[in-house]
């Protein structure tokens, strides 16, 4: 829908935004685009004509949704007839939707014979395949208009595109913004000079990405790299030319209205464009198709035609304005975006006299427009008399079928028109009575809601695996602090005894200083030394008294450790280990005839002295080995 490309694109050149932001104002959502993905969530009920709500429980939970986020008023429109333009678009479409439905239902008919598995990999599939062949009856949207009458949401039908009607109702200030997935929204946007944002991807959160023509010239001149990007920046700045050349890309990359070219994207449909800036608007497509298919590009024989109609249709769309109960052009004669050629070819469509006096702006001929519209093949659509539009625009007649919404075809006999002749024998084919095929379908929907419930079973049984080593962790780290914070008691006591250890070093070092004084007088035979030779050697010999004691003090810990800490000691066991089998396979090998080096013998013999000590550890009880928690207790 819209677009080719258009949004992805211009992913970068988007806001991020919340519809908090229009608190108190009116917002304008494209109803087609919330009811299609409605439908996806019951496509296998509206598939096989079961009776459901669940779509209009959707609509209704969405407009809701935005209300409690301070939007003052919701309106819903709708669409209303078809453009002939589009025509061939909805026959592509509806063909693909019947395939996807025929293979839907021979899914649903192999699933039958499988079991495990692969049944439910067939029901999968089978379900996909009913969402791509999702149709909006009108049917279902006579029932999606009957509960919004009765929950009192205002809503409108446009008489021909919503896009179009919605882009109006802004331009008229009777709303401040637009919510929908169709990126044909931003070009009316463009034409009408409407600079309302439009809100899509509208998140259940309320988040939504705005687009508009002062947001994309504004985030565009922020991506001085992307050349992309620096061509929007120009194509939307406003003036009268570069909005058509905007209108000209995106109808080149493909639309609603008309097939692209082999090859052209809208990156690519706005390179040429601008790479034909220079040339006159009415001649810039036509210079540009010529190049290409002189260069190769296969081009239709009737592009240029259709070109010119989607072009005229996004500049001078058919709106309804219910104050003065008359249909109007998007863009009039007086409108800044109205280009001469453009108009012309919308008032040939509509069978309007060129040579008029008056124009389409005034009051008289505006009331008249229903009149003056003499044809009824234009490619604009055409414009039913103003009583038939009021009614469609109220919602009390169906815009395809111009019958009253009340006796519109019942679902069953749409399904009928809706499946035809070829899907028709598969249907037979699978159903043989009604009853049966309801049977399965609910079969169906019961293993749907099996899934469901094994992954909510399979998330919860993660979680709480995950809480479980999250506890455990706690408690292992809780075990290593308490026994950290033991540990650090323990050291601190014999720390104190340490300390008073040392102390009474020092005084003893002290004592021992005074007495090598006393004897060094006796010795020098009276004669007294120097102060400073004194109060050296008393300093050499309380360093080298600290120094000692420090030195034990470490020599104790690390012989503490390396008899307490059973790591040390399992070490020491391999290493032995690995130093005995050397030794025995120094033993097997064939003497070298190399001189021996020295320090060999000694080697040997540290070896040796090792291996006895570490059998002698070996043969000691289990009993009498110790922690190093127990000696610091054993110290106190």
């Amino acid at each position: 829908m819209g677009i080719d490309g258009f949004l992805r694109q211009l992913n970068d050149a988007v806001d991020k935004t919340h519809v908090q932001r229009f608190t108190g104002q009116t917002l304008v959502v494209d109803a087609l685009s919330w009811l299609y993905k409605a439908c996806y969530g019951c496509a296998l009920e509206l598939s096989i004509g079961q009776e459901t709500d669940q779509y209009v429980q959707c609509m209704l939970r969405k407009v809701n949704m935005i209300r409690s986020y301070g939007v003052a008023q919701v309106v819903l429109v709708f669409d209303g007839q078809r453009l002939p333009l589009k025509s061939l678009t909805q026959e592509k479409r509806q063909k693909h939707k019947e395939e996807n439905r025929r293979r839907a239902l021979q899914a649903m008919a192999v699933s039958k014979q499988l079991q495990g598995a692969d049944r439910q990999d067939e029901v999968n599939k089978a379900y996909q395949l009913f969402q791509r062949s999702v149709s909006i009856t009108p049917r279902i949207i006579s029932t999606v208009i009957n509960a919004l009458r009765e929950a009192g949401i205002p809503f409108v039908v446009a008489p021909f595109e919503a896009d179009a009607q919605m882009v109006w109702m802004c331009k008229e200030g009777l709303a401040a913004g637009i919510v929908t997935e169709d990126s044909d929204v931003v070009v009316y946007c463009l034409t009408a000079n409407v600079s309302c944002p439009v809100l899509v991807k509208l998140e259940d959160n309320g988040t939504a990405q705005a687009v508009s023509r002062s947001i994309l010239h504004k985030n565009s001149a922020k991506t001085a790299s992307n050349a992309l990007l620096r061509k929007i920046h120009y194509l939307t700045s406003g003036e009268k030319e570069a909005t058509r050349m905007f209108v000209q890309a995106c109808v080149l990359a493909g639309c609603d209205f008309i097939d692209s070219l082999p090859n052209m994207g809208f990156a690519t449909a706005v390179k040429h464009i601008f790479n034909f800036r220079g040339a006159p608007a009415h001649l810039r497509v036509q210079r540009l198709v010529s190049k290409l298919s002189s260069s190769g590009t296969k081009v239709p024989s009737n592009f240029m035609q259709e070109f010119f109609k989607a072009e005229t249709i996004f500049f001078h769309h058919i709106i309804f304005n219910p104050q003065k109960r008359s249909c109007e052009l998007l863009v009039d004669e007086k409108h800044i975006n109205c280009f001469p050629d453009v108009l012309q070819r919308a008032k040939e469509s509509l069978g309007i006299t060129l040579t008029d006096e008056v124009g389409l702006t005034s009051s008289t001929q505006q009331e008249d427009l229903h009149a003056v519209a003499t044809t009824t093949k234009s490619f604009l659509g055409e414009v039913l008399s103003r009583e038939i539009i009021e009614k469609i625009y109220k919602g009390e007649v169906c815009a395809r079928t111009l019958c009253l919404l009340s006796d519109s075809p019942t679902s069953s006999q749409k399904q009928e028109s809706f499946t035809g002749s070829q899907s028709g024998q598969s249907l037979t084919a699978f159903r043989e009575t009604r009853s049966e095929f309801n049977d399965h379908a609910r079969k169906i929907s019961q293993g749907f809601s099996t899934i469901v419930r094994q992954r909510e079973v399979k998330q919860l049984s993660l979680i709480a695996t995950a809480r479980q080593s999250e506890i455990k962790k706690c408690s292992q780290a809780n075990k290593r602090a308490e026994s950290l914070q033991t540990l650090m008691s323990v050291y601190k006591t014999a720390s104190v005894v340490t300390t008073t250890a040392t102390n009474e070093a020092v005084k003893q070092s002290t004592l021992t200083v005074r007495t090598r004084e006393t004897d060094s007088k006796h010795f020098n035979g009276g004669k007294n030394n120097s102060k400073a030779d004194v109060l050296g050697a008393s300093a050499s010999i309380l360093s080298s008294t600290v120094s000692e004691v420090k030195a034990s003090k470490v020599t104790a810990m690390k012989d503490l450790i390396a008899k307490h800490s059973p790591s040390v000691q399992a070490a020491k066991s391999r290493n032995v280990q690995k130093k005995s089998l050397k030794k025995v396979t120094s033993q097997n090998a064939p003497e070298s005839r190399k001189r021996s080096q020295p320090g060999t013998k000694s080697e040997n013999s540290s070896a040796a002295c090792k291996k006895a000590r570490t059998l002698e550890q070996k043969s000691m009880p289990d009993g009498s080995r110790t922690t190093l928690l127990d000696f610091f207790q054993q110290q106190q």
